[in-house]
């Protein structure tokens, strides 16, 4: 009887202490506030405006701490697919092991376009250039909860913009704010790609893009796991 009772106790330990197990060491964790993910090393709010279609952001791909890095997604994962052509207007961060003071003074670096000159201030690697375009940079130093960097607005003049691939250059219009990033601490990086996004916060359309407001909500609520 009390072998059946030990048996009985120790095979609730092991259950309970699997599903512990399997909960502390999950890639992602998630609640209606925030999405953590081990794997990205990195934890981002989801902002309210985004609540109503979806608590989540796609799952992290890669790792940060492997040679190629992590790729994040910061679509809201019920969204993807609600334009034909929503993969290619998702912002993507590329999450690195490596130090931001580092990642931005690599020479000859294809990871990013980003270049710290030695007074400290930031220039692009090569020319930004749209549609016939040339950019106007200006580069804004940004500060999160543990770490730092910068983010580039490439402005675009309307007029030098090619009138025979209009239809496809609007997103560099002044409608909307195209930014790249370089932000971390000294042990980890995150940079993105230019990614054009509405200056509108109060009317847009998630079918086409997300709004800069809500865009800087979830950038300035990320907090890394190292620092």
């Amino acid at each position: 009887m009390i072998s059946k009772t030990l048996s009985i106790s120790t095979l609730k330990i092991c259950i309970f202490y699997i599903f512990f197990i399997k909960l502390t060491h999950s890639e992602e964790i998630k609640n209606k506030d925030f999405v953590k993910s081990s794997t990205c090393g990195l934890s981002i709010s989801i902002p309210k405006a985004l609540e109503s279609i979806g608590d989540s952001i796609s799952p992290c791909i890669g790792s940060y701490k492997n040679k190629e890095g992590a790729v994040l997604s910061l679509i809201v994962d019920k969204f993807q697919g609600a334009s034909p052509n929503w993969i290619d207007k998702q912002p993507i961060l590329h999450i690195y092991n490596i130090g931001i003071d580092d990642f931005l003074s690599e020479k000859k670096s294809q990871r990013n376009n980003f270049r710290v000159m030695p007074n400290g201030l930031v220039e692009n690697r090569y020319p930004m250039t749209n549609c016939g375009s040339p950019a106007k940079t200006n580069f804004i130093y940004l500060k999160g909860k543990n770490w730092n960097g910068w983010m580039a607005e490439d402005n675009y003049d309307e007029k030098e913009i090619d009138k025979s691939k209009e239809e496809s250059c609007q997103e560099f219009k002044k409608i909307n704010q195209c930014v790249r990033l370089a932000f971390g601490n000294k042990n980890i990086s995150a940079v993105m790609n230019q990614y054009c996004l509405t200056k509108n916060s109060e009317e847009y359309d998630l079918d086409d893009r997300l709004s800069f407001k809500i865009f800087m909500e979830m950038i300035l609520s990320i907090e890394f796991f190292e620092y």
